[in-house]
């Protein structure tokens, strides 16, 4: 394909400035995507076609870089040096959908009309104008160039007005210009950092004479674009189908999944394990996180949504419970009957001043909402799904009561947050340990407002900033009606007024909340940064040691470590079939041995599993059961290289090119109380993993020692 490189004119935005334009750093790139992409996927549903659904694929994989790099003129082989080999990619293809519609030309414009592929591909700041859309900014598709490397590749297929249909493949590439190892060449003057690629425009002879340069077009010749696609493994679409299909390539897979660890807090807050440990598994998470509304919704209305993962179609009853009663909860309105777990939802309107809308409706929404228990969203056996909170991505403040959790949607179905602690929720009760408030706001989208006659839903969305993450109030000529403010206060009122007889702390309940502090204390979560200093250090109990490393704290239930080898805990612990999973980091400096040991509290002090056995004449209660390698980096400081970032399951005495995991048993009982990991290489490195272990009735401690 031929490059066309964007040069700098007047007031024009640079590679530089487009990837800050929707920095969002509370969230994560992964879920921007998710937001953004699918939301860009309804607004293009083809609604005139009598479509059920929008369908959605999210397709990963892996390609060459020479079999892709060779269509891309003047960046070739800047890709080939700088991303050899198989490069992983993620993809997002759309059917029942319109396709990127319009000119593909700016001489072809007319009234301003720039049509759905000059906005997307070659366009920014340019909103969907359609009501009822998700944009208003037109920033949302700069999420595509920071997911990779800045280069997209996208091809769409539309039906032209003489009924014919038309393929269209274009690319675009995004960077920051300021860098030294840009993949477009440094020519004279100021740089900008974007280019995109496609057909040479032999018809536009009138700008190339006048500029001279090259200006591009999509490429239109089928057999050239399924050679493209067929690098990726991914079909055309055929016979009647639009669509539209997003390549992003170059994708760093372990990148992405770290940036979701968000940084912790007072309450030690990390995003699960469970959905960190691939890629897939954090998309699934994510679709439901921010459209559980809409997925496989049938009575949603309007064209529902069904999302696919390389071709596996996430359905209601495949959700975690936690997203199937926000999907009963927003189709819950007063009057008519909808049930979770068998239990009733209430459904309350959310009535503000009756002269706020012309038409005497004073109604900007309904507020639905239960209370459901631990129970009743999966989390005790045989499921064992971790809490709400997890789900959601956010702590819950207290120990001995759940913060109440109240999300928000507009006409789109997405969730635009979701509130525990801010003026969503001001007010409402907290719950009992074991009980949880769940609540959604829906708003009354068609509801016209009196004040400029603009509906309810173009002035929350209005109202929205470009990442579509909060709802804020607007002047409407000069007068600010605090709209979104007095719905706040009434969605509050509602949920407050059921449960505001709260009754006083039972000694039951204290016990609970401090089963709950008294778990948290088996291993407490602690900070850690990479250490800078080739010779280790020692990181002991009760202070920081050279190696940069936070107090890993002291007390019953710590976690113990000695000097050049360091054990520290990454997450929150999960119940599974294989007992209780715990993310861990081990450290190794000089050392390249280390012993982890397991240990019971008692009053007296700490009991080993010899003692045990020996004094008391019963099987060690606290066993291994594996131990799982999900990462290897070695390497300090900016220095750091990922040796593996695929899961390696240990559950016996196992050696593969990097580790040797082995566990030891009791003497007495032959429990496995011990696990010793061996490391091959000569640098500094940081083993990320979880250990999988069971105990019955009893507080214990894992223990780090090492071996000379």
């Amino acid at each position: 394909m031929h490059i066309e490189i964007a040069e700098h004119e007047r007031m024009s935005e640079s590679g530089s400035s487009l990837l800050r334009l929707m920095q969002n750093n509370d969230t994560a790139r992964l879920d921007l995507l998710v937001r953004e992409s699918l939301q860009n996927c309804l607004d293009a549903g083809d609604k005139d076609s009598g479509y059920e659904s929008v369908k959605v694929d999210f397709v990963t994989g892996k390609f060459d870089t020479e079999e892709l790099s060779c269509n891309f003129d003047k960046i070739d082989h800047s890709l080939n040096e700088k991303y050899p080999g198989k490069r992983d990619y993620i993809a997002i293809r759309d059917t029942n959908t319109t396709g990127l519609t319009g000119p593909i030309r700016y001489e072809d414009v007319e009234n301003n009309k720039f049509g759905n592929f000059l906005k997307l591909v070659y366009e920014i700041s340019k909103p969907q104008d359609q009501s009822g859309s998700g944009g208003s900014w037109g920033l949302g598709k700069t999420v595509y160039f920071r997911v990779g490397i800045g280069l997209v590749i996208y091809y769409s297929r539309v039906k032209k007005t003489d009924d014919n249909y038309e393929s269209r493949l274009a690319a675009a590439l995004v960077e920051d210009e300021t860098k030294t190892d840009t993949l477009l060449p440094v020519g004279t003057g100021p740089q900008r950092g974007i280019a995109w690629w496609g057909a040479l425009d032999l018809g536009n002879k009138k700008c190339s004479e006048k500029f001279g340069r090259t200006k591009t077009i999509p490429v239109t010749d089928e057999e050239f674009i399924v050679n493209i696609l067929k690098i990726f493994n991914i079909e055309v679409f055929s016979e009647k189908e639009t669509g539209t299909i997003i390549i992003i390539p170059f994708i760093d897979k372990a990148k992405l999944l770290d940036e979701t660890l968000p940084l912790e807090t007072d309450t030690g807050l990390r995003t699960p394990f469970w959905c960190r440990s691939s890629l897939e598994d954090y998309l699934l998470i994510a679709f439901q996180r921010w459209y559980a509304p809409r997925i496989d919704n049938r009575k949603y209305d309007g064209m529902f949504l069904e999302v696919t993962l390389n071709g596996e179609k996430l359905t209601t009853d495949k959700m975690a419970p936690i997203f199937q009663l926000i999907q009963s909860l927003y189709n819950s309105r007063p009057g008519e009957e909808q049930r979770f777990a068998g239990k009733k939802v209430n459904s309350k309107p959310v009535e503000i001043r009756r002269n706020t809308f012309s038409r005497g409706d004073a109604r900007s929404g309904w507020i639905n909402y239960a209370k459901v228990t631990a129970e009743e969203l999966g989390m005790e056996a045989p499921d064992n799904l971790p809490s709400p909170y997890s789900y959601i991505n956010k702590s819950n403040s207290d120990v001995l009561y759940n913060d109440p959790i109240v999300l928000y949607t507009r006409k789109p179905g997405m969730v635009v947050a979701y509130s525990t602690t801010d003026d969503w929720t001001d007010s409402i009760p907290k719950s009992d340990i074991g009980e949880y408030i769940v609540g959604i706001f829906v708003a009354n989208s068609n509801n016209i407002l009196a004040q400029n006659n603009i509906s309810f839903e173009e002035y929350i969305r209005a109202g929205e900033k470009a990442d579509h993450m909060s709802w804020d109030d607007w002047a409407i000529v000069g007068r600010n009606l605090q709209i979104i403010t007095r719905v706040k206060r009434g969605v509050r009122k509602k949920i407050k007024d059921d449960f505001s007889n709260m009754k006083g702390i039972s000694e039951e309940k204290k016990n609970l909340g401090l089963g709950k502090i008294l778990a948290d204390f088996l291993l407490p979560p602690v900070d850690f940064t990479y250490w800078d200093d080739a010779t280790g250090g020692n990181c002991g109990l009760g202070g920081t040691g050279g190696d940069g490393c936070k107090d890993v704290g002291s007390g019953a239930g710590g976690i113990n470590s000695t000097s050049h080898v360091q054990l520290k805990r990454m997450g929150n612990i999960r119940f599974t079939a294989c007992g209780i999973e715990l993310p861990v980091r081990i450290l190794f400096g000089r050392k390249r041995v280390a012993r982890i040991e397991l240990e019971v509290n008692s009053e007296q002090g700490t009991i080993s599993d010899s003692d045990w056995e020996k004094n008391i004449g019963k099987a060690f209660p606290v066993v291994f059961n594996s131990f799982t390698v999900t990462r290897m980096t070695k390497g300090k400081g900016n220095k750091l290289q990922t040796l593996i970032g695929n899961n390696m399951y240990f559950d016996k005495g196992q050696k593969t090119k990097y580790i040797y995991v082995e566990f030891e048993n009791s003497k007495t009982f032959g429990i496995r109380t011990r696990m010793r990991l061996e490391v091959f290489e000569t640098d500094n490195l940081v083993v990320d993993g979880v250990i999988c272990y069971s105990l019955d009735d009893v507080q214990g401690n894992i223990v780090l020692k090492e071996e000379n």
